[in-house]
């Protein structure tokens, strides 16, 4: 967990390099958020607002990863922490990070519309995105953080995907406790939980089809981004995980699986507009921003 934790925190330190050099070379325009009252008003409105954002997405793009394929190849790194502690938050696959992160898309998007804001708020947000798993993460534990409906996804998985703004409770997979078993005793004792294995360190990566075909497309970005149009680059890094992990589950499902679960499951059974609504608004917040920020850095060295 400490490993994948740190990895994380290195990756959010490159989104924060992109961002200043974005702000150094005049690509993204910014304002001191002490140069009057008015930008200081606007930096406080939207230092209250932009959790709230986080809120609608981590919601979808954390529903977006719990497909079948990406769950497969990527998410399920994170739910190998089945009984939770803080270090577990931010132990995510590479991945993972790469969308878990996209929710400083705002910082991009509003200056387009005109509104300049202050770089201040993009590291508000990865203060907000680096600390905040830690709490949410810390099970039962006593304080104002701690996340039941958290530690129980954990526990069972397709439940409670929601975090701050509760989603759930409106699309059906809300959940606050336990189920006792059939045969519990008076006492009520609720049943042993899972294992908890984690991710280990000593053996290799649990698909390295998955993770040879990830380290091809970055050595590839890396020996063509001066050369390919950046577009073709970001598409690459930002969609090609998603492509290769839906290729790969559909490739190696069971025969005995359909083709509709081995890409939906565990939404197979949800409704057309429910899957239009999760499938379209989780690619779109959860994967296309990191498009964006890569096609605009790399518009610089091409």
């Amino acid at each position: 967990n400490l490993f994948y934790t740190v990895m994380g925190i290195l990756q959010w330190t490159l989104v924060e390099g992109a961002f200043i050099h974005l702000y150094k070379s005049g690509r993204l325009p910014y304002v001191d958020a002490m140069a009057n009252p008015s930008v200081m008003l606007q930096t406080l409105v939207l230092s209250i607002l932009l959790p709230s954002f986080r809120d609608v997405h981590f919601y979808f793009a954390h529903r977006f990863i719990h497909l079948r394929p990406l769950y497969k190849y990527v998410h399920s790194l994170h739910h190998r922490n089945t009984d939770i502690e803080p270090f577990s938050g931010l132990a995510m696959h590479p991945i993972e990070h790469l969308y878990y992160y996209t929710c400083y898309h705002p910082n991009l998007v509003l200056p387009l519309v005109g509104i300049v804001i202050s770089p201040f708020l993009v590291f508000w947000m990865g203060a907000h995105l680096v600390i905040s798993p830690a709490c949410s993460h810390s099970g039962f534990e006593d304080h104002f953080s701690a996340s039941t409906e958290h530690y129980l996804h954990h526990r069972f998985c397709d439940v409670n995907f929601a975090a701050g703004i509760n989603f759930d409770a409106y699309f059906g997979t809300h959940k606050t406790t336990l189920p006792l078993p059939d045969n519990a005793s008076e006492s009520r004792e609720l049943p042993p939980p899972p294992a908890d294995p984690k991710s280990t360190l000593r053996l290799l990566p649990e698909h390295p089809e998955y993770v040879i075909g990830i380290a091809l497309m970055v050595l590839w970005a890396l020996k063509s981004y001066q050369t390919v149009p950046p577009l073709w680059v970001a598409m690459v890094i930002s969609v090609g995980p998603t492509l290769w992990a839906v290729i790969l589950a559909l490739a190696t499902a069971p025969k005995s699986l359909s083709l509709k679960k081995s890409f939906l499951a565990p939404f197979d059974k949800d409704s057309f507009g429910s899957l239009a609504l999760h499938l379209g608004v989780g690619f779109v917040m959860g994967v296309l921003p990191a498009t964006h920020l890569l096609y605009v850095f790399l518009q610089d060295f091409n």
